[in-house]
């Protein structure tokens, strides 16, 4: 789009205003096409019954990506898909511990079982061990 002002200004600075429009606008637009990519996309959160992965449910849902919520906590990763599906969006639960190797396979299954295929997978769920100071 363009945008044109009655402001009287040498020709170089209207164009330099031109230009500047021109350039927010291409950002805006990249931004939106960002967005837009989540749509009907399957992604996978692990640890996404609460904090940071509860809230990248929630956005990513908020885009249209098709979510599936993981946690080894169910009643929470149930409140969050729950969550979802009464903001519009498209959810399903499956309990997994991501320090078990067996379970995390049987995710994968079950989740290309449902979709057919996993786009983006945010490995959000920690695992407890020991702790050690990385540096001085």
């Amino acid at each position: 789009k363009q945008i044109r002002h009655n402001i009287r200004f040498g020709e170089n600075q209207t164009y330099e205003c031109f230009l500047k429009f021109k350039n927010l606008f291409t950002y805006i637009e990249r931004i939106n096409l960002l967005f837009m990519e989540f749509k009907n996309k399957v992604v996978l959160i692990t640890g996404a019954a609460s904090g940071i992965g509860k809230a990248a449910a929630l956005a990513f849902a908020k885009e249209g990506a098709k979510m599936v919520v993981s946690d080894r906590n169910i009643p929470a990763g149930e409140a969050t898909v729950a969550n979802i599906i009464e903001q519009g969006g498209e959810a399903v639960f499956f309990s997994a511990d991501v320090a078990v190797f067996v379970e995390v396979e049987q995710l994968i299954q079950q989740i290309l079982e449902l979709h057919g295929r996993l786009d983006i997978a945010i490995n959000n769920a920690g695992i407890a061990g020991l702790s050690a100071r990385t540096s001085d």
